[in-house]
């Protein structure tokens, strides 16, 4: 799931990988983690080379492909939204 893929990521990388992204998206992303992760999550603050943000989320997305490879995640469910069909 995408809580697994997120807590996956050392808090910091995290923080920096969100820098940028619309408020909404950040917090739906904290609230899906563990109260203690939450708690000591800070988001980044002031002015962050870009390059800093984007590879941050590179190793996100190492770790997410490696997450897939390895089955304990499933890449398309986390892409389309786990949009269910009745």
């Amino acid at each position: 799931t995408k809580r697994e893929l997120f807590v996956a990521a050392d808090l910091t990388e995290l923080a920096l990988a969100l820098k940028g992204l619309e408020q909404e998206m950040v917090d739906q992303i904290i609230e899906g983690q563990p109260q203690k992760r939450q708690a000591m999550y800070e988001p980044v603050e002031g002015a962050v080379a870009k390059r800093d943000v984007d590879n941050a989320r590179k190793k996100i997305v190492v770790n997410a492909k490696e997450m897939a490879d390895s089955g304990a995640i499933n890449l398309e469910d986390i892409l389309s939204g786990g949009e269910m069909v009745e």
